[in-house]
């Protein structure tokens, strides 16, 4: 992706810049929202937006920003939920070791139904093990 570097959800940029964590000013964070909301109204960003809007919706309603639950919640953000939590485990970051990846793999299949689409936990799962195993 061409935007891989500013992928990453905003707010989380914003609490770490305000925590004096990392190199991201709230100047960068800002800036980087000027640029890049001019392309968020043309149909080749359809997707990209729902993922941007709902993907810290969880399953069971207990998310933001909408309280979204369960089929409401597109199926690209349920996706992309379970993936960025997924990668946020298994990651290092300035707060917190990294998880392995059977520990991850462990609390998505407890958060099934609660945070994460209990279909997309099942997919999840069936492919897990091949690399669960090995951390």
């Amino acid at each position: 992706w061409l935007t891989e570097p500013f992928h990453r959800d905003r707010n989380s940029l914003r609490v770490a810049a305000e925590n004096g964590f990392g190199t991201v000013s709230l100047d960068e964070i800002d800036f980087v929202s000027e640029v890049t909301a001019p392309v968020g109204d043309k149909p080749f960003f359809a997707a990209a937006r729902k993922i941007a809007r709902s993907h810290h919706e969880n399953w069971d309603g207990s998310g933001y920003p909408d309280a979204a639950r369960a089929g409401a919640i597109p199926i690209e953000a349920r996706i992309v939920h379970l993936a960025d939590v997924y990668d946020a485990l298994v990651s290092p970051r300035v707060y917190k070791a990294a998880w392995t990846q059977r520990q991850a793999a462990e609390f998505i299949v407890e958060a099934s139904g609660q945070m994460f689409d209990p279909e997309l936990v099942r997919a999840f799962s069936q492919l897990a093990p091949r690399w669960a195993a090995t951390g």
